[in-house]
């Protein structure tokens, strides 16, 4: 049962923010949107292994969909916190691999930032 489909119920009538879509409608509008989305394991372009966890929403722009994830390797190499966010369009461009920018799909050296490996990283 929705959010709001639960406040109705307890309130007799649906409160005022909460007259959105139904839940099979958001899931619908996300699965059209956010088709390449997968949680699981990922490689970046340049090595390194990371966990997707999953989308996120922007709190001041709702617009803006990131991508939480976290790296795998438990190394120094990174100080300060584990967790990471990027833009969903930013976690799927295409790049450089010789300096990390942003170049579209058709660019014969494009590679993808993230490569989606599975949810598990098997045995071996």
């Amino acid at each position: 049962m929705a959010y709001g489909a639960r406040l109705e119920s307890v309130l007799g009538a649906s409160p005022r923010g909460f007259e959105s879509l139904s839940l099979r409608q958001r899931i619908k509008l996300m699965a059209n949107n956010y088709s390449k989305f997968k949680a699981g394991i990922y490689r970046h372009y340049k090595g390194p292994l990371y966990l997707v966890l999953g989308l996120a929403r922007d709190a001041n722009e709702e617009s803006r969909t990131a991508i939480i994830y976290i790296g795998l390797q438990l190394d120094e190499a990174k100080k300060g916190p584990r967790l990471a966010v990027r833009t969903y369009s930013d976690f799927y461009a295409w790049v450089d691999p010789a300096n990390g920018k942003a170049i579209g799909e058709k660019e014969s050296n494009a590679v993808p930032r993230f490569e989606y490996i599975g949810q598990t990283l098997g045995k071996g």
